[in-house]
């Protein structure tokens, strides 16, 4: 159960960005790539807070925050 949770906050968050960014033509936050998974969003996430677990600040976001910090800095869009 705990799985599927993960993965549908992950992607709604996914769906939340790619709608508000594509719509309203707002500069875009994270730029995967082809065929990237919501498995690839997971893993860039555990990631990204094990490098940034120290980081009390950080770490006192709220959670769909971090997930766009971790996809921001795996995905990032170049200029």
């Amino acid at each position: 159960m705990a799985h599927q949770a993960c993965r549908a906050f992950l992607q709604a968050t996914v769906q939340y960005h790619d709608e508000i960014s594509d719509r309203r033509k707002l500069k875009r936050l994270v730029c995967y790539p082809r065929g990237a998974t919501i498995e690839n969003a997971k893993q860039a996430f555990l990631a990204w807070g094990d490098a940034h677990a120290k980081d009390a600040g950080l770490m006192a976001e709220p959670p769909v925050v971090g997930v766009v910090h971790a996809l921001a800095a795996k995905y990032p869009c170049r200029k």
